[in-house]
């Protein structure tokens, strides 16, 4: 029981070791691929992104249907630390799945990047504030 505490411990330090400078590299990648108006390289970032979310979001499902059954099931009672540390894992997954959507203009950045992100109107828009 102490060793599956452990490896959940782990499992949820070494994911968002390797995560958040992962997805701050990401939004600096995004930035330059626009600020050169890379069009495909920013496609297939988006396209990325759309993976890791999809990753991320089985992850946190999975997270919840295993405290669930800690929490629900009789017979593993006595795995409550578990649940507590893998509802952390939960969660943290869950902001990472969700950070896709505070990217700028979300689901319209993923359907047509380049038309949406420097139409004429957005800059008009921009050099007028």
């Amino acid at each position: 029981m102490e060793m599956l505490y452990t490896m959940m411990v782990v499992l949820t330090t070494i994911v968002s070791a390797v995560m958040i400078p992962r997805i701050m590299l990401d939004w600096l990648r995004y930035q330059e691929f626009l600020r050169d108006r890379n069009d495909e390289a920013l496609r297939a970032l988006i396209a990325g992104q759309k993976g890791w979310m999809m990753r991320h979001g089985l992850c946190a499902l999975g997270a919840v249907a295993l405290v669930v059954c800690i929490k629900c099931l009789p017979g593993l009672a006595r795995y409550d630390e578990l649940a507590g540390v893998t509802a952390i894992y939960g969660m943290m997954t869950l902001a990472f799945a969700s950070w896709n959507l505070f990217w700028p203009n979300g689901s319209r950045a993923a359907s047509n990047p380049v038309s949406s992100l420097w139409s004429p109107t957005a800059s008009s828009n921009s050099s007028t504030a």
